[in-house]
């Protein structure tokens, strides 16, 4: 799939502020690549919020550009990034990264990104896609297995808390199998939520709480898997590459700066 940014406007503050028309034809491209029928309300629910994240995406990549150029003391106004369509556009961004209201909600981000305390290493699939991906017939991957998963390297665990977290999710899972009483046994998901806590709007393990037309996610049909899988390595590839496109360009300008 093509990136959302090359059939829609780039002057806009997030997908939420396209118009009906830009969001259609998204839709129409996605549809002239994959068999989708957006008349389900589960794979609408799917698409939209692909649209979402790349076009979140695509804005964090650009502003990203513009603080490197900020950094290494040019301006950025006359550096536009490959991946911005116009100059206009790249103009309008530049204004709307020193706006007082995108500075405030930038400053909230990045503290709200302190308080976490152990990152995973599912890359952009869904803790749900990579579940699903994990688990066969035989040997579902529960969610204490998928955290530890999904927060260990070849090397270990990240972390002392996250050793520790997990250890605790294994401690409680086994002395489940003492109790007598049937009716207070926990299962994996009241496991993990009492260990890693609970927070408004998300679900353990899973990330943030679909609206009621997406409650049924975790047990999506393997066709809406295999495309939500499918569109995500797409967009990993896209974004390596506009990385390396963005590099270029810093290149590019190094080379510049030596020459003159």
């Amino acid at each position: 799939m093509r990136h959302p940014m090359n059939v829609v406007s780039q002057r806009l503050t997030g997908w939420s502020a396209a118009t009906p028309h830009d969001k259609e034809l998204a839709h129409r491209r996605l549809q002239e690549k994959f068999d989708v029928d957006l008349n389900d309300g589960q794979m609408f629910e799917i698409v939209e919020r692909h649209c979402r994240e790349r076009y979140k995406e695509h804005r964090s990549t650009c502003h990203k550009k513009y603080k490197e150029l900020k950094l290494e003391g040019k301006d950025p106004i006359q550096h536009k990034p490959s991946i911005v369509k116009t100059q206009d556009d790249w103009e309008w961004m530049c204004a709307h990264f020193e706006s007082e209201g995108f500075l405030k909600r930038s400053a909230a981000a990045t503290r709200n990104r302190a308080k976490i305390p152990y990152n995973h290493h599912g890359g952009t699939i869904s803790f749900v896609a990579t579940r699903e991906a994990l688990s066969t017939q035989e040997e579902p991957v529960g969610p204490i297995e998928l955290f530890r998963r999904m927060h260990s390297t070849a090397k270990g665990r990240d972390n002392q808390l996250v050793e520790s977290h997990y250890k605790e999710m294994v401690e409680l899972q086994q002395s489940q199998l003492q109790l007598e009483d049937h009716a207070s046994i926990m299962d994996e998901t009241a496991i993990r939520a009492q260990v890693i806590g609970r927070s408004a709007g998300t679900i353990s393990g899973i990330g943030p709480a679909p609206h009621k037309s997406y409650i049924n996610t975790r047990k999506a049909p393997s066709k809406v898997i295999e495309l939500l899988e499918l569109l995500t390595q797409k967009d990993k590839d896209k974004t390596e590459q506009l990385e390396l496109l963005t590099q270029n360009d810093k290149d590019k300008d190094n080379l510049i700066s030596q020459l003159t």
